[in-house]
Parts: structure tokens; sequence; C-alpha cells
């Protein structure tokens, strides 16, 4: 395999985390990666197990003479989150990832690269050709990204370490003692279609968009919470009618891109010039990071059936309402995130 990464510190992992990339495994599709584990830990004569799930569990004896050393257990997730842009062509089911190597960082071409928590696979599996003290177990689970659902139906009972480190990190300079919690909420809108309008594609995009939890605090932001403040400024200003939003991502990723269509009829220049001030003006807030947003405006030539008004009004007030990104920060802990929210998904569905 020709490799993106060479001639640095620890090449070894970073040459482990391409093969893994190479190999699809979003939540739910991690057996491919599971293989990988079970070959690569073969090689070196040891035996993986792998459970109905997809769980993966290993053992690697203590060096001789330091058998009375407690054993170690490492841990950590082999499912990723598939996010791609929208102008991109790629099958998560079937494609590995496309990497580079810039100034120093690895990368996906229009893609989430997956190292939430492949590089924690990738040291793990490194440590095999190391010349470690204790015994160590390695745990590889799946379906993290989807609410443990690996390490809930693992049989603990194979464990016989006392220690365990977590190595789904986001540090490599720091040791977390804790772990945040996440509630899922959904949220339905019902509405009714009346009459016919002229239809628009209004599109959010070029976000760098990120992790809900690691990059909540980053100053990162949502497409979705400015898509709200542009369909709110064009609703009050220019009365443009809602026919669909869509923002087809993950719940817990910072969303790049959003997507509407809207009804214009009759007052098309006011629109266009409403949504150019409104791009200047959101670009001077914007961190370096999000320097790609941009909003266009295509013309479907087409009439499509609205939304009824008073549904419209609830649903772009709801997503002006719900407060994003953090809300408390920690009293006790410098620069702690203590309470965040992100409004990840928004799909026009069966009428709400």
């Amino acid at each position: 395999m020709n490799y993106v990464v060479n001639g640095v510190k620890h090449e070894r992992v970073f040459n482990i985390f391409e093969d893994i990339c190479a190999i699809p495994h979003g939540s739910g599709n991690e057996m491919g990666v599971a293989k990988y584990i079970v070959d690569f830990a073969a090689k070196r004569g040891i035996e993986a197990s792998v459970d109905s799930l997809g769980n993966v569990f290993l053992t690697k004896p203590a060096r001789a003479g330091y058998e009375n050393l407690d054993t170690v257990l490492l841990q950590g997730h082999t499912d990723m989150v598939c996010e791609k842009n929208s102008d991109v062509e790629h099958n998560f089911l079937t494609d590995g990832l496309k990497l580079f190597y810039r100034d120093g960082l690895i990368g996906a071409e229009g893609t989430s690269l997956g190292a939430d928590n492949g590089i924690a696979v990738a040291f793990m599996l490194a440590l095999l050709d190391e010349d470690t003290k204790p015994a160590l177990e390695m745990l590889f689970t799946v379906c993290e990204e989807t609410g443990l659902e690996g390490a809930r139906g693992f049989d603990t009972d194979k464990i016989t370490a006392t220690k365990m480190i977590n190595l789904d990190s986001e540090e490599d300079t720091a040791v977390t003692a804790g772990c945040a919690g996440g509630h899922r909420t959904e949220f339905e809108i019902p509405f009714v279609k009346e009459g016919e309008t002229c239809a628009y594609k209004l599109v959010i995009k070029g976000l760098m968009g990120g992790h809900s939890g690691a990059d909540i605090n980053s100053g990162r932001v949502s497409a979705v919470t400015l898509m709200a403040r542009l369909l709110s400024k064009l609703y009050i200003e220019c009365g443009i009618s809602l026919v669909d939003i869509t923002c087809s991502g993950k719940d817990n990723a910072i969303a790049r891109e959003c997507y509407a269509t809207i009804g214009i009829d009759g007052n098309e220049k006011s629109v266009i010039e409403a949504i150019m001030h409104f791009e200047e003006s959101v670009k001077k807030e914007l961190c370096t990071l999000d320097a790609g947003f941009t909003v266009t405006l295509e013309d479907n030539e087409s009439k499509a059936a609205k939304i009824n008004d008073s549904a419209t009004e609830k649903i772009i007030g709801f997503m002006c309402g719900v407060k994003t990104g953090v809300i408390k920060m920690s009293n006790d802990i410098s620069g702690l995130v203590e309470f965040s929210r992100n409004l990840g998904i928004i799909e026009t569905v069966d009428g709400k």
C-alpha cells in the first residue's frame, strides 16, 4: 500500500491507521475492520475472538519476568461517523477514504476522517509489535457512535484486567477522568401544503463542521443555525414561503451544509439582495475555519406546493429559538464545557 504519511515519528501507527481508513467502517459495518484486527494479531501469534456484534477481544501476554504486574485493558471503538460533502461521490458501505497529508495534518477528501476512533485502533495494534511489560487485553467495540451498542452487548466475563484505559480521547497530552453524558431529542412540527409557488433552492455550504462534543466550543458555526437566521430574514423582509428544508447530517455533527426550498413570487430581486447582504454580514462573524462559507440561490424553474403560513412560522421560529452551541461553561474547571446543544438533523417528511 502507498501510504500518504511517511518519515514521521510513530510512522507505523499512522500506516496502520491508513490501512483502517481503506476499509469501510461506519457504524453497523465494522466487520471488515474486525477481520483486519484478527489477521493482524494472527500474524503475531495472538488469537483474537469476534463476538456476534463484531466486537474484537485479544490478550497480549506479559513479557517474561513481568507476569506479576496487573493486566491492563485498552479499549477503543472501530466505527466512525460517516459524513460527506454533497458534491462528493462516496459510498461509505463500499469505499475506503481518500486521504491527504498536508502541513502536518491528515485529512480525507470531502469526507469525515474517522480518527475518532481509528487512531486508537492503530495505537493498540502497534503495541502488539512493541516490547511492553504487563499483559495487555485489548477490546475493540462496535457502534459506539450510535449509542455504545457494542460496549453494552460485550460479555465482560472475558475481561481479567483490573485497570482500563479508554483511548477515545481528544488530546494525546491529556488524561480524561470522566465522560460527558448525552441525550437525543426529536421534535415534530406538522404542516399542510397549500397553493403553489415558484420554487428556488437555497443552499448554505462550505462550513468546517465538526463533532458536536469535542468541537462545540471551537467557534465553528452550524449551517442549520445560519439557515434559521436567513429564513427568518427572508420571511420577515421579503415574504418568502417555505416548501421544505433538509439537513441530512448526523445528530452528533455540527452541520456543514443545509438546504431549503423556498417560494418567491414576484420579488426575486429583493430576495437576492437580502441574501447577498446576509452572506457579507455573516462572513465578518466567522472564524478562519469557516472561511469557505457560501450562500447560493438556484431557480428550480418549477412550481411547488408551499407549507402553510402558521407552520412555516413555527418551523422558522423553532430553528431560531433553540439555543445551540455552548450553553454553560463549568464553574469549577476553566475552559470546560458543562452543557451544550446541537441541532443536527432536519427532515421534511410525511407532512411534518
